[in-house]
C-alpha cells in the first residue's frame, strides 16, 4: 500500500468541460434495515412515535425481547447514541417488522446515563435502568419483559433485576442492588427465598421453561478472566430466586463420559454461551468464553451440553473439553460426525421448525485462525448428533454480502460479527440486529437488520445504504453505460453542472483489490438516465497526469492523481481544482 505524501505543487488547474468532453441450491439472507457504515449515531426522532427515519445507533451486546404481536424490542448495549462513539446505552426501542419502522420508546439519547431506581417493587414512569450491555433478558408468560445485570460504562457488573410492562410503558426495580459489584446472597441450594439473589454478572446464558420460570447459567463479573458455573432459577410469580447448582465462584467443568448423563456432570464456568430449548423441553448450551475440563487455558469453548428438564442432570454431548478448539467445517451443506464449530462466544442461536439447532456468528476460532469475528452458520441435528456447516465462510472477519434491500438472495449473508442480538420466530426464521464485526468493507459496531429464512436457508437485509470499496467498471471512455461504475473511493473532488449532472474527480480508492491508491479519473453521472460516464483521466492508480502548456487547454491534459483537493465552479460553469495530496 502506498503511503500518501504531501502534494508538492501550489498551481491552480482550470478544468473546462470542453477539454474533457467526448461523445456521449437455494441459500439466501436479506438485509432489512440500517446502514453498513459506522460509527453511525442514532436517529431518535420523537419518543413514542414510529418513523421511517428513526434508527438505533450502532451497538453490540444489547438486551432483546419479542412481544405477542411479533414486534422486536431492543434495550441498551454498548455503542453510539445521538452523539458520541462508544458508551453504555439505556434506550428502549421497538421494531415493527410489518412496517419496517423503529420507535424510540423510552430511555435516553445520550451515553452512560445512571439508572433511576425509584422504590423497589413499585413501577413508575420515571424509572429507568442505567446504561449497560451484556445484560440477561427474558419474556415471562404474561408478556412482561425482564432484565438482569450487565456491565456499566466502567465495565463493572450489576445484579439488579428489572421488569418492564409494555402496556403501561413503565419499569419496576424488582430485586438486587442499586450499586454495582454486589456479591449477592446464595442462600441454601435448592431452596427459594425472598433474600436470595445472584451475584453481579454479565453475559450469562439464559432460557425460559414452559412453566414460565426463568433460568440463568454462569456469566462473569466483568472483562477479567473469571466466570461462574452456578445455575439459578427465578419464579416471576413469587419474584424469588433459587440457587439450583454450581459453585460460589468460578470452576472448571466436570465432563464425565461423552454422551452419558450423570449427576456429577457440569459445564465449566463461562460467559457468552448460547442456549436453545428442544421440542421436549430440554435445554441445550454451546460454547462461551471460560473454562473447559481444566482452568487453563481460559478461552473460547465449543462444547455442546444438554440439561435434562426432568432429572436436572447435564450431559456433555459433543465438542471439545479444552478451550480454544478450532473448527472442522467439512463440506458446505454436508452433515458429518467429525464436523464441529470452532470455539466461540457472543453467537446467536435458535431452532428451526423441525427442532434442529441453528448457530450463527460469534467471536472465536475458524478452521485455522484464532480470534475472528465469525460469519458461519451451523445446524445441529439432535437425532443424528451431527453438525452441518450450512452457510457463510470458514475464514472469519469477512464482510457481509448485502444484496438488495428486503430481497432474499443466495449470496447474501451478514458477515463476521459477535454479540449481535436475535429474535427467533416460531417458524424457524430469525431476525438479527447489529453487533460488533464487519460490513462489506469496514469493521466496528453495526446497526444493520437482517432476516433469516430457515426453509430456504436464505438471508435478507432490510434497510440502509451499502458502501463497499470495489474496483471500477470503466467501460468505454466518453460512453455512458448502465454497468459503468467508479471504483470505491474516499475524499474525491466533486461538482454539479448547470444540467444538474454530477461530476467527480480522483480521490483515494481501490485498484485490483488494493485499497487507498490515489486516482485521477473524471466521471459524470446523469441524474436523468442514472448512468455513469468515464469522461477523462486514467483507469490505473497513481497516474502522473499530463500538464501540457501552462494556460493552454488540451484534450490530452489531465491532473495527476490526488485526493483532498479544493474545488469550485465559476460563473461560466468551469470547474476549478487546487492542490491536494498525492
Amino acid at each position: 500500500m502506498r503511503t500518501p505524501t504531501l502534494f508538492p505543487c501550489l498551481l491552480v488547474l482550470l478544468i473546462s468541460f470542453s477539454a474533457f468532453a467526448q461523445p456521449t441450491t437455494s441459500s439466501n439472507w436479506a438485509w432489512m434495515k440500517g446502514d453498513t457504515i459506522y460509527p453511525l449515531w442514532g436517529k431518535y426522532e420523537t419518543k413514542g412515535i414510529a418513523s421511517p427515519t428513526a434508527l438505533p445507533g450502532t451497538r453490540s451486546s444489547s438486551a432483546t425481547w419479542k412481544d405477542a404481536s411479533g414486534n422486536l424490542w431492543l434495550f441498551g448495549g454498548e455503542g453510539s447514541a445521538a452523539s458520541g462513539i462508544k458508551g453504555a446505552l439505556n434506550d428502549l426501542w421497538k421494531y415493527n417488522p410489518v412496517t419496517n419502522q423503529w420507535t424510540w420508546v423510552k430511555g435516553d439519547s445520550s451515553l452512560n446515563v445512571a439508572g433511576v431506581y425509584g422504590t423497589k417493587g413499585v413501577s413508575n414512569a420515571a424509572n429507568n435502568p442505567g446504561g449497560r450491555h451484556n445484560a440477561a433478558s427474558w419474556v415471562d408468560n404474561s408478556g412482561k419483559f425482564w432484565l438482569f445485570g450487565g456491565l456499566n460504562s466502567s465495565y463493572v457488573s450489576h445484579n439488579d433485576l428489572w421488569k418492564y410492562d409494555p402496556v403501561t410503558n413503565e419499569w419496576t426495580w424488582v430485586k438486587g442492588s442499586n450499586v454495582t459489584g454486589s456479591m449477592g446472597s446464595y442462600g441454601t441450594m435448592g431452596v427459594s427465598s425472598a433474600t436470595n439473589e445472584p451475584s453481579s454478572r454479565q453475559a450469562a446464558a439464559i432460557w425460559k421453561e414452559a412453566d414460565g420460570s426463568l433460568w440463568m447459567f454462569g456469566g462473569s463479573t466483568g472483562i477479567s478472566s473469571n466466570a461462574y458455573d452456578d445455575l439459578w432459577k427465578f419464579d416471576p410469580l413469587t419474584e424469588q430466586w433459587t440457587w439450583i447448582s454450581g459453585n460460589i465462584g468460578s470452576k472448571a467443568g466436570v465432563y464425565g463420559s461423552l454422551g452419558v448423563m450423570a449427576a456429577g456432570n457440569k459445564p465449566g464456568g463461562r460467559q457468552g454461551a448460547v442456549t436453545w430449548t428442544d421440542n421436549s423441553g430440554n435445554i441445550w448450551m454451546m460454547g462461551g468464553y471460560g473454562y473447559g475440563r481444566v482452568t487453563t487455558p481460559f478461552g473460547v469453548l465449543n462444547d455442546l451440553w444438554k440439561l435434562d428438564v426432568v432429572t436436572r442432570q447435564w450431559t456433555w454431548v459433543k465438542g471439545d473439553s479444552i478451550a480454544n478448539a478450532f473448527a472442522e467445517y467439512g463440506s458446505l451443506n454436508v452433515s458429518s460426525a467429525t464436523n464441529k464449530p470452532g470455539g466461540r462466544y457472543g453467537a446467536v442461536a435458535w431452532k428451526d421448525a423441525s427442532g434442529r439447532l441453528l448457530l450463527c456468528n460469534g467471536y472465536g476460532n475458524s478452521e485455522w485462525k484464532m480470534g475472528q469475528h465469525l460469519g458461519d452458520v451451523w445446524r445441529y441435528d439432535i437425532g443424528a448428533n451431527h453438525w452441518t456447516w450450512i452457510k457463510g465462510d470458514s475464514i472469519g472477519r469477512r464482510g457481509g454480502i448485502y444484496g438488495d434491500t428486503g430481497v432474499f438472495a443466495a449470496p447474501n449473508y451478514p458477515g463476521g460479527r459477535s454479540f449481535a442480538v436475535a429474535w427467533p420466530a416460531a417458524n424457524g426464521n430469525c431476525w438479527i440486529y447489529g453487533g460488533n464485526g464487519s460490513t462489506s468493507d469496514q469493521h466496528g459496531k453495526l446497526n444493520d437488520t437482517w432476516q433469516y429464512n430457515a426453509a430456504t436457508n436464505q438471508f435478507a437485509w432490510y434497510h440502509g445504504i451499502t458502501r463497499k470499496m470495489h474496483d471500477g467498471v470503466y467501460g468505454t471512455k466518453g460512453v455512458a453505460g448502465a454497468l459503468n461504475n467508479p471504483g470505491g473511493r474516499s475524499v474525491a473532488m466533486t461538482w454539479t453542472d448547470s444540467q444538474g449532472d454530477l461530476w467527480m474527480f480522483g480521490g483515494l480508492g481501490n485498484f485490483n483489490n488494493h485499497l487507498w491508491w490515489c486516482i485521477n479519473d473524471l466521471w459524470k453521472f446523469s441524474r436523468v438516465t442514472q448512468e455513469w460516464t468515464w469522461v477523462g483521466g486514467d483507469n490505473t492508480a497513481n497516474s502522473p497526469g499530463t500538464y501540457g502548456t501552462q494556460g493552454v487547454a488540451s484534450v490530452n491534459n489531465i491532473p495527476p492523481a490526488r485526493t483532498g483537493g479544493v474545488t469550485w465552479k465559476d460563473a461560466a460553469g468551469n470547474f476549478w481544482l487546487f492542490g491536494g495530496v498525492s
